[in-house]
């Protein structure tokens, strides 16, 4: 549930951040974005580290960072194209992939991601039987 409310914040606010006359206004969307955002990254992170067996850790870890990097690098321009059809464009694209990632999540986040970090818990967890003392 907090991921899908870090979810609705993200694409919610922006709307109403573009479209104010108040610059207090976006300041205070902006820090409840860059909050649910942090949250967001956090969680994802977390539980998605235990999506990898712990040989392949370093490199999923560093296949979602390359993936976060491109996204940055890819997103500004896709956006600039966007917005030389319409001015709204690239705002309705991003707040249509939240909306996307809204309905991922909801169906898909619990059953495979949670899941998966539950059972590795468990694993993790198990107690080790001390040996019975054969020294005389």
């Amino acid at each position: 549930k907090l991921l899908l409310s870090c979810i609705v914040v993200l694409g919610g606010a922006r709307p109403f951040a573009l479209w104010t006359n108040s610059v207090k206004v976006v300041y205070v969307l902006y820090v409840l974005m860059v909050l649910a955002l942090g949250v967001m990254n956090t969680a994802i992170t977390t539980a998605s580290t235990k999506l990898a067996d712990k040989d392949q850790l370093g490199g999923f870890v560093g296949l979602m960072e390359s993936v976060e990097n491109v996204a940055g690098l890819v997103g500004p321009a896709l956006g600039g194209l966007l917005s030389q059809g319409h001015d709204n464009a690239t705002l309705y694209a991003v707040m249509g992939c939240y909306a996307i990632t809204f309905f991922l999540v909801l169906l898909f986040f619990r059953a495979h991601v949670t899941a998966a970090t539950r059972q590795a818990s468990n694993q993790a967890f198990v107690f080790i039987k001390p040996h019975a003392n054969t020294s005389k």
